[in-house]
């Protein structure tokens, strides 16, 4: 776009996709780039009532993680592979998953970030009772 010139076509779209308002018993899981839906939804006062599960290797890679503190406290959670310090669960989001007593199959799951992470997400939800159609989910790279 920083080449285009006056009176140059520019062809614009509507939004479409499946991440749109969501319910407030949402589940947001993200990894890398993966977060940027989240932004938006969250600084559209979206974040009340969601949780947040925000995966990265390292801890400067927690994209807009003082927007999601401040939107979400401790619905905010940050799981780190290659770090520890304060406020970071280590480990992967998975396990996560594997072991919440939280996971419920009535509850709405947003995936989006890396293909692997989206993939195993999804798998681990459906093996928890989580219907097919509660599970919306994007790959980012």
């Amino acid at each position: 776009m920083s080449e285009l010139r006056t009176g140059d076509t520019l062809f614009v779209t509507a939004p479409f996709g499946r991440f749109t308002k969501t319910p407030e018993n949402a589940w947001w899981i993200a990894t890398g780039t993966g977060i940027a839906p989240f932004i938006s939804m969250a600084e559209s006062g979206e974040a009340r009532g969601r949780t947040l599960l925000h995966g990265a290797r390292y801890s400067e890679r927690f994209y807009y993680q003082e927007l999601f503190k401040e939107k979400m406290g401790d619905r905010y959670l940050r799981f780190c592979t290659m770090e520890e310090g304060p406020g970071l669960i280590s480990g992967r989001i998975t396990t996560f998953i594997k072991e919440s007593d939280e996971i419920k199959p009535e509850n709405k799951y947003y995936l989006c970030g890396n293909a692997d992470m989206v993939v195993e997400v999804r798998q681990l939800l459906l093996t928890r009772g989580v219907p097919f159609d509660n599970i919306i989910a994007e790959i980012y790279f």
